[in-house]
């Protein structure tokens, strides 16, 4: 009779173990499937500010103060040379950064439609300072200069020469 009685306590210990087991089961599963919830939006844009490296070429981070104008030019010429003349505004901050300009062509009509010819860098210029973009054109047509200003300035990026009409490379 004594061996039936732990024979019956080995019994109901197995069958707790196994109610906890699967009462264990039970809550595992239910935190293993949890439902999650998807959150929408009707906002159609979305717009963002992405940041770059702060230092380029020597730059701060922000704009200079720098201001970029045209102040003289060709307005005709031969193929020998076309120029025009870059100022960093009397009034402005010292240029810190290398930016670039670029020499744009077509043969009728707005050269800033037109095909980069030459690229270059413009140097950093003092406030008062001017520098002379020269190119030497190859055919007859219309050419433009377009320069950049700092990063960070608060206008137009880019600025423009007046167009250069080229009429004869004999």
């Amino acid at each position: 009779m004594r061996s039936h009685i732990i024979n019956m306590k080995k019994i109901c210990l197995q069958a707790v173990k196994l109610f906890f087991l699967f009462a264990l089961i039970l809550i595992a599963s239910k935190y293993v499937s949890l439902t999650t919830h998807a959150v929408f939006s009707e906002r159609v844009n979305v717009s963002m500010n992405l940041s770059t490296a702060d230092k380029f070429n020597g730059g701060d981070a922000g704009w200079d103060k720098s201001q970029l104008i045209f102040v003289k030019q060709d307005e005709s010429g031969n193929c020998s040379k076309i120029e025009a003349w870059l100022m960093n505004e009397q009034k402005a901050g010292n240029k810190k950064v290398y930016t670039d300009y670029k020499v744009y062509y077509i043969e009728h009509g707005n050269p800033e439609h037109g095909i980069v010819v030459a690229t270059g860098k413009v140097p950093l210029l003092k406030a008062g300072e001017t520098y002379v973009l020269t190119y030497q054109p190859k055919k007859p047509g219309f050419y433009i200069f377009m320069a950049e200003q700092s990063p960070g300035y608060p206008g137009e990026k880019n600025i423009w020469s007046k167009k250069i009409h080229i009429k004869d490379c004999t």
